[in-house]
């Protein structure tokens, strides 16, 4: 069975391209939100360290050094 045969997932786009700064600070913000929700520490840390990936990308376009702080919901809030 092919994945293009659910049709619950055919209206999805599999990839999407990330192309800004901003992107990529809400990706960031979307991984703390799932953090904070996850009952787990070994489903929240995965998904903090890429937060910070996330935010590191978005310094990056900015021309900022990466973080060099462990990363915690609180951190990767996002101010708007």
């Amino acid at each position: 069975m092919s994945i293009h045969s659910h049709s619950h997932c055919s209206s999805l786009p599999l990839f999407t391209s990330v192309k800004t700064a901003k992107d990529y600070r809400a990706m960031a913000e979307e991984c703390a939100k799932w953090a904070r929700e996850a009952r787990d520490d070994d489903v929240s840390a995965p998904l903090l360290q890429l937060g910070q990936t996330w935010l590191d990308a978005a310094s990056k376009l900015d021309g900022l050094p990466a973080s060099q702080v462990a990363p915690t919901p609180e951190r990767l809030k996002v101010v708007k």
